[in-house]
C-alpha cells in the first residue's frame, strides 16, 4: 500500500502476466491475468499488452471483460503499436469492427460500458503515428506516449544496459501511455 498525504490509501496489485524481457505472453495468460486481478479487488486494471487477434478469440475476452465489467472494475488497455508498412515503419490503424480491424483486450473493452482504451500522443499533442486509435466504443483517451522516461533495469527488450544496473531511458508507446491514464483515473477513484 502506498500512503496518501489527503489521508487515503492506495493499493497497488503488481502483476506481470507475460514472460522474459520481450513482454511476449499468451492469450491464456492474458485472460488469467484479468481473472486473478479482478478477484484481488484491483480497480482500475492497467493492461498494457496485447495482440492482432483472430475472431476466434473473441468469446474468451469478451467474457473476460464482461466478468470484470459486471464487479465494477474499469479495466484501461492501450490500442496498440500499429502495424508495419513494409518498410519497417509501424503505423497506426482504426481499431473497431466498422473498420475491421481488431486489437484485444482493447477492441474487446471498447465495446462495453465501463472500459477505457487509450492511444498515444507524440510531443505535439498530435496522435503518434504509430498509435492504433479507435472511433468507436465508450471511451478513448490520448496521452503523450513518446519519449517517456522510465527507470530500466539493465536489461531493456533482451538488450544489455550501457550504463550500470539500472538507468532512465526514453521509450515510446501505448503501453507507456496507458499507465499515465489508469494512474490519474485511481488517485480520482481515491477522491471520489
Amino acid at each position: 500500500n502506498l500512503v496518501n498525504p489527503e489521508g487515503g490509501n492506495f493499493t497497488f496489485v503488481n502483476a506481470k502476466f507475460t514472460s522474459g524481457d520481450t513482454g511476449s505472453g499468451t492469450l491464456g495468460s492474458l485472460l488469467c491475468g484479468i481473472y486473478y486481478l479482478v478477484e484481488e479487488g484491483a480497480n482500475p486494471i492497467n493492461i498494457s499488452a496485447g495482440f492482432d487477434s483472430p475472431q476466434d478469440t473473441f468469446a474468451l475476452i469478451d467474457k473476460a471483460v464482461r466478468f470484470a465489467e459486471d464487479r465494477g472494475v474499469v479495466l484501461i488497455a492501450g490500442l496498440g503499436n500499429g502495424i508495419d508498412d513494409g518498410s519497417g515503419t509501424r503505423v497506426g490503424y482504426n481499431v473497431g469492427p466498422r473498420s475491421g480491424m481488431y486489437f484485444e483486450p482493447a477492441s474487446s473493452i471498447a465495446k462495453g460500458n465501463l472500459g477505457i482504451t487509450v492511444a498515444a500522443l507524440d510531443q505535439l499533442g498530435d496522435l503518434a503515428s504509430f498509435s492504433n486509435y479507435s472511433t468507436e466504443g465508450f471511451m478513448t483517451l490520448a496521452t503523450k506516449g513518446t519519449e517517456i522516461e522510465v527507470l530500466s533495469p539493465g536489461f531493456i527488450y533482451g538488450a544489455q544496459a550501457d550504463s550500470g544496473p539500472n538507468y532512465i531511458v526514453k521509450r515510446s508507446g501505448t503501453s507507456f501511455a496507458t499507465p499515465q491514464v489508469t494512474g490519474t483515473l485511481a488517485a480520482m477513484m481515491e477522491v471520489a
